[in-house]
């Protein structure tokens, strides 16, 4: 048997759609960082210009290195993640540039004695580091090195490198 629907359970109109234009997000802002953080499992490598005192391991006390240093210390305290490996750069006039052994062997002044210019690397480095330690962030997060060896001549030398792992 077979029925005919009644008219009345056919609808003449469409229906009409409701959208709420009402969104409610909560989130929290991600900081802007100073420095390049990498994704995860990632690294990045960035230069910055930190002064220090001539054939030595003393940090200027002048505004660009308290910017530098202060955003460091931030953003490694908004990314707690990520760890960071900081190299001491130096200028040699007419001297071997590089990484060589032969670079890093360089005699140069350091704190008023003549050491190799790995020796004036690594105090750099290591005070970069200190700092950023006195500051609160967690040792166990950096690590310090030698970086290059840079001819004076060249314009626009980083005095520090760093690389920041993303783990």
């Amino acid at each position: 048997m077979y029925l005919e629907p009644k008219a009345s359970y056919i609808p003449t109109e469409k229906p009409e759609l409701k959208i709420s234009t009402s969104v409610t997000v909560t989130s929290r802002s991600i900081p802007e960082p100073s420095f390049p953080i990498p994704f995860a499992g990632g690294k990045i490598s960035f230069s910055e210009n930190i002064y220090f005192v001539s054939s030595s391991d003393r940090l200027y006390d002048i505004p660009s290195n308290s910017k530098v240093l202060n955003n460091l210390v931030q953003t490694l305290q908004d990314f707690p993640q990520v760890t960071m490996f900081i190299y001491g750069n130096v200028q040699i006039k007419n001297g071997i540039s590089g990484h060589s052994p032969s670079a890093l062997k360089q005699k140069v002044r350091y704190n008023g004695q003549w050491k190799t210019a790995n020796d004036l690397m690594i105090g750099r480095a290591r005070a970069v580091y200190k700092y950023l330690i006195s500051k609160g962030i967690d040792p166990r997060r950096l690590k310090y090195g030698a970086g290059n060896v840079y001819d004076s001549s060249k314009k626009d030398m980083k005095k520090t490198s760093f690389e920041v792992r993303n783990p």
